[in-house]
């Protein structure tokens, strides 16, 4: 494997940072879930009959 210069190093560190960092962001604000329906009631946990 040839040598790299410490530039080079830091230059691919800060590359790949970046790119784990914007596909961070990315991943999370895809899957972010907004839910649109506000009529929905929750109903009461009422005991069932048949028990």
């Amino acid at each position: 494997m040839p040598q790299m210069s410490p530039i080079s190093w830091i230059m691919t560190f800060t590359a790949f940072s970046t790119i784990f960092l914007i596909m961070t962001i990315l991943n999370y604000y895809m899957f972010m879930y907004k839910s649109t329906n506000h009529d929905i009631n929750p109903r009461k946990n009422i005991p069932s009959w048949k028990w």
